[in-house]
């Protein structure tokens, strides 16, 4: 079992004891939780502080995904295969235009990325809407 399906047992596991009545709620507390973390970035000595309150961005983040019934697993893996593909297209961009990706300077790949983002966006919104089509309706693979 996966950690992030570990953190969504354990919200399932106490909710009835121990959760926020709303997803606003939940989203309060990661907005507190994100503080907490940023509190201690600039800490490099407390570096097992730092592993803690990023757990806890972690666990509660998660926990948005469950009250929104979304899964956090297939989130995430979309969220890398957008990542990679962007990459991916910015690269092709930057190779058209006779450049080299590492030359450039942040402002300028901001730019390609910018680019990439509207050339892969169909493609992104179709494995979206793919990704919460229910089970009977998503064609077999092999």
């Amino acid at each position: 079992m996966s950690e992030i399906n570990k953190a969504m047992d354990i919200g399932n596991k106490y909710r009835t004891h121990f959760d926020w009545p709303d997803v606003s709620q939940v989203w309060d507390k990661l907005l507190e939780e994100i503080s907490e973390l940023k509190e201690c970035l600039h800490s490099p000595e407390n570096r097992p502080h730092q592993l803690h309150e990023l757990g806890d961005v972690f666990l509660t983040f998660i926990q948005v995904a469950r009250h929104l019934k979304l899964d956090p697993e297939m989130a995430l893996k979309l969220a890398n295969q957008r990542f990679e593909n962007r990459f991916s297209m910015m690269a092709q961009l930057i190779k058209k235009d006779n450049k080299v990706l590492s030359n450039l300077e942040l402002m300028e790949l901001d730019s390609y990325w910018q680019k990439a983002k509207q050339h892969t966006k169909s493609t992104e919104e179709k494995a979206l809407t793919q990704a919460l089509a229910p089970a009977s309706n998503t064609p077999a693979t092999s």
